[in-house]
């Protein structure tokens, strides 16, 4: 949305699924600065939150004939699309799951990352849902362990221009 005398922004619409960093600096003075050759430094901040998921396996040096599946990884009650008011505000927040795609690791790996994902912050306490499926090789086939969904729901509100690693 655009100022109709100005012509500047006054709001910014974010969608989670562009994944797109939105970074912001607002200047309020008015006319050039005498200080520093009438340069305007500029420190811009990062609206968003960004969360990774790290998956470690920690029988690596112990067992050859695993790999791990990580299924149906869910962040939860994340912030998903909104309206970011240059002023300094979210308003029009949605609220739902943002899915990550399946990490697979591999039993000679010690650590395997799935994907970053920014994220509007908030107050809403945001979890994360995720299945682990086992395979371990018997011969030459892969015998499959079934494992429950795992849930932890309101692990933490998600601060802008913070990194979390889950």
């Amino acid at each position: 949305v655009t100022d109709t005398n100005t012509g500047l922004p006054t709001t910014l619409k974010y969608n989670t699924n562009t994944q797109e960093d939105m970074l912001h600096k607002r200047v309020t003075t008015v006319g050039k600065p005498k200080e520093n050759n009438g340069l305007v430094a500029f420190t811009f901040t990062h609206l968003l939150s960004k969360v990774k998921l790290t998956v470690e396996n920690t029988t690596a040096d112990t067992a050859t004939d695993y790999r791990y599946t990580i299924t149906e990884i869910a962040i939860t009650n994340a912030n998903l699309t909104g309206d970011y008011a240059v002023a300094g505000t979210w308003s029009n927040v949605t609220t739902g799951s943002y899915s990550i795609p399946d990490i697979t690791v591999a039993s000679k790996t010690t650590e395997e990352c799935a994907a970053e994902v920014l994220l509007i912050p908030g107050t809403n306490l945001v979890g994360i849902n995720f299945k682990v499926n086992v395979e371990m090789k018997s011969g030459d086939t892969w015998k499959t362990i079934t494992t429950t969904p795992q849930e932890y729901k309101n692990v933490i509100a998600l601060t802008a221009n913070t990194a979390y690693n889950f």
